[in-house]
């Protein structure tokens, strides 16, 4: 009742900062975009200015910076889109899944809890409307809905797609053997609810095995969609690596050339 729902709402925080860095990353830079089409309008009523005044066709200095400038927007808009579309791709394929996950992972480790606490209590408490509010956030009725059937439905990657099956098929497992030993307890026969709930082997039912394949399979599931995550930022990243200074020197060499192209204007005067 402590360290589950701490721990859930410590992720939640993590989750929602990563949510708000992955909106910044994907945002438009409106401010940028307009200081450039403003640079670039300058430019182009710069050279038809000086070509009425000086009757020269072309400023070759002018038309050096005007071509650095087209340069550096293309060259921007190119990485950026691109980098959007990885950070989304990241987001759908990685951390929107992967928190999905870990919160069925939480439900079901607090699931897991609430059925050991009804069979501790032997029937002075019961926590079974507590695990079956759990479960059925996790699978719905039969294991297959849920936040596990919805996940699966979204999930675009095979590796993560046939590791969330293999969580719902353990689920099922799971729900069944709890069924079984649910009912044992019911009916007074607690030593045969505690042997399947902790799983006493011999070839017996062992519901203690089929919940520790739910954990795993999930554990696994959610290794993946961050290592989706990882990939997809790192390509994300890897088209903005040169970007910033890429720009800086095509705009440097903008701000030289129509300096050169003005000052072979003016000389003409002197």
């Amino acid at each position: 009742s402590t360290l589950l729902p701490a721990a859930q709402k410590l992720y939640q925080i993590d989750t929602q900062r990563l949510a708000d860095a992955q909106d910044d990353a994907t945002s438009f830079p409106w401010f940028a975009a307009l200081l450039v089409i403003a640079l670039l309008v300058a430019l182009v009523i710069t050279q038809r200015y000086i070509r009425r005044r000086t009757n020269r066709v072309v400023n070759v200095g002018l038309l050096v910076a005007t071509i650095a400038v087209v340069v550096a927007v293309l060259w921007s808009a190119t990485g950026l889109v691109l980098e959007t579309v990885h950070v989304s791709d990241g987001r759908s394929v990685g951390s929107a899944p992967g928190e999905t996950l870990a919160q069925i992972r939480t439900e079901a480790l607090q699931a897991r809890t609430d059925e050991m606490l009804t069979l501790v209590a032997r029937g002075g408490i019961s926590y079974e409307s507590q695990y079956d509010k759990a479960t059925g956030d996790i699978g719905g009725k039969d294991g297959a809905g849920g936040l596990l059937g919805q996940v699966h439905a979204a999930s675009s990657d095979d590796t993560l797609t046939n590791q969330i099956g293999s969580a719902i098929t353990a689920a099922k497992s799971w729900f069944a053997l709890h069924h079984q030993a649910s009912t044992a307890n019911g009916g007074g026969d607690y030593a045969t609810a505690v042997a399947i709930t902790l799983g006493a082997g011999n070839g017996q039912p062992n519901e203690a095995a089929a919940f520790d394949k739910v954990d795993s399979t999930l554990n696994q599931a959610i290794a993946q969609a961050r290592a989706d995550f990882a990939h997809e930022t790192g390509a994300a990243q890897g088209w903005l690596t040169a970007l910033p200074v890429g720009v800086l020197v095509l705009l440097v060499l903008a701000a030289a050339g129509a300096a050169i192209g003005i000052w072979q204007r003016l000389r003409e005067y002197r």
